[in-house]
């Protein structure tokens, strides 16, 4: 095994509470297939990359690249709203009144990756990793930022403070920031906030 700690963006979803209502229609295997391909699809036109999914949940990363105008902490959270527009459409005949049974965490710090030099497949894990998890457990119909992604990515999003999320583990409260939607711009592209977004 190899390891490099480096500075990612991870997002967790936690896609718990809708696979349990899949569950009880009876509606199971394929739907929650369908709903785990999209959100990969959107991980991907975002830049990022799955490293773990499970039934009801998945980890995904960001890395920053030289060559792309917008930071890792931006794509992620790009790819955390079309996951909600994902979900949203898989609520429909599904789902009743405004609640959507889901939740993202997104997290920016060191990450540990490990490598496995015998298949190349790499691992994840960390504090950053830890508080992804956290921020998604307790985000039900919401995506949490933890407070390096709030602040590398504020100029861009609309948020509302959240109150901090505190693990049981730890007792420690981690900040939060709920992400709202892409902050608007004027006919010229300019945001109304003072400055002019990437697209």
């Amino acid at each position: 095994m190899t390891d490099d700690d480096q500075q990612k963006t991870v997002i967790f979803v936690n896609a718990a509470p809708f696979i349990k209502i899949l569950k009880e229609m009876g509606l199971g295997g394929e739907t929650r297939a369908l709903l785990w391909e999209q959100i990969g699809m959107a991980v991907a036109e975002f830049g990022g990359v799955v490293q773990r999914r499970k039934r009801r949940n998945m980890l995904a990363l960001w890395t920053d690249d030289a060559a792309l105008e917008q930071s890792a902490a931006e794509r992620a959270v790009r790819a955390a709203l079309a996951m909600q527009k994902v979900m949203r459409g898989m609520c429909v005949g599904v789902v009743e009144g405004e609640v959507m049974p889901m939740g993202i965490g997104v997290c920016t710090g060191a990450v540990l990756l490990q490598t496995d030099e015998g298949n190349g497949d790499t691992m994840i894990s960390g504090e950053t990793v830890e508080m992804a998890q956290h921020l998604g457990k307790n985000a039900v119909s919401k995506i949490l930022l933890d407070e390096n992604t709030f602040a590398a990515v504020q100029d861009v999003f609309e948020t509302e403070p959240h109150a901090p999320i505190v693990p049981e583990e730890s007792g420690i409260p981690i900040s939060a920031h709920r992400v709202l939607q892409v902050k608007p711009v004027d006919e010229d592209g300019r945001s109304m906030f003072g400055f002019r977004p990437t697209e």
